[in-house]
């Protein structure tokens, strides 16, 4: 028994080691074959940072996959070497946050990689992750079985549009008042049908602070989003005239010759807008 122990062990960690090794060759070949765009002392300073960084995750046992996908996407991009390596800290930072916090919730947990990226993708978000932190602790310590319904719903209210801090808020909201993870799910379907109708955001998440807020019962809190989503869609009153334009087939109100249907033709001078810059640009 002794034996296939140290056995297993052995496996565990030549399978890390390999992991590892990989990770640094494939760090090492994207720097090295980065575009022009950074000098030979760009690189070097990116090599000793980088492996830096991806020291720092192993040494939690995290995988360091989301930062060499994130450096990949920098150097693609051209993103001056400090700039890169900033964002790459930023997110390093994140994913030990999101590790130490599952580990205070339920450390049976704490190494579920998905949980654990969507986790650092809020957390990276957010102008103010301590406090986010203290929301999530105390919305997963009431009741555990919910922590990964409730880690879902928050990276995808960030995702469509929600301020890390405010979505936080109004998930604990929710919690308190009894979701369960089918509800959570269909608030957030609710809200993704907000985002097609073309609602803001901003609107949303106030309208639906307020309902947390005044209702008790999910329910009417449901239907001030289904109230929100119906009032953006202004229907025409056809009888008054209201949305009907009659106009020459394939003329607009410009005279610019269009395809039926009302699609401007190909090669019409519509300006795309100004040129951007190569290089230099941000990694968000």
């Amino acid at each position: 028994m002794r034996r296939f122990f140290f056995f297993a062990l052995f496996l565990f960690f030549s399978f890390w080691s390999f992991l590892a090794f990989a990770a640094e060759e494939n760090v090492t070949s994207l720097i090295q074959g980065a575009p022009s765009f950074y000098a030979e002392e760009d690189k070097e300073y990116l090599l000793q940072r980088v492996s830096e960084i991806l020291d720092e995750v192993r040494q939690e046992g995290i995988s360091p996959e989301p930062l060499v996908l994130k450096l990949g996407e920098g150097l693609k991009k051209k993103v001056l070497p400090y700039n890169l390596v900033k964002t790459l800290e930023r997110k390093k930072d994140s994913l030990l946050l999101a590790k130490k916090t599952l580990q205070d919730v339920d450390a049976r947990v704490a190494n579920k990689e998905n949980l654990l990226y969507n986790l650092a993708l809020v957390f990276e978000s957010s102008t103010s992750p301590e406090d986010l932190q203290k929301v999530l602790e105390e919305i997963l310590h009431k009741d555990g079985k919910r922590l990964e319904s409730v880690v879902d719903s928050l990276a995808a209210f960030v995702e469509l549009g929600f301020a890390p801090d405010q979505a936080g808020l109004v998930i604990a909201g929710v919690v308190q008042k009894g979701a369960t993870p089918s509800e959570l799910k269909k608030f957030t379907r609710l809200l993704e049908r907000a985002r097609r109708e073309g609602i803001d955001p901003s609107r949303v998440a106030a309208v639906l602070s307020e309902a947390v807020n005044k209702y008790d019962h999910l329910s009417l809190v449901e239907m001030e989003i289904k109230n929100l989503i119906a009032s953006s869609r202004q229907k025409p009153n056809v009888e008054a005239g209201e949305g009907v334009v009659i106009s020459s087939p394939g003329i607009t109100s410009s005279g610019t010759p269009t395809q039926e249907g009302g699609t401007p033709l190909e090669g019409s001078n519509a300006s795309s807008g100004p040129p951007t810059q190569e290089g230099g640009t941000p990694l968000e």
